[in-house]
């Protein structure tokens, strides 16, 4: 039971992490789609 857990713990913190890079990723992306638009316009 507590392997497990264990496992679990680990598959939501990797899986946090993850999701926390992909935003991260998003938002640089955005940014720098933000910059263009607004130089051009």
């Amino acid at each position: 039971m507590s392997f497990l857990f264990v496992i679990l713990t680990v598959l939501m913190a990797s899986l946090e992490e993850s999701a926390a890079a992909l935003r991260k990723h998003s938002n640089q992306r955005r940014i720098s789609l933000k910059g263009p638009i607004s130089m051009s316009s």
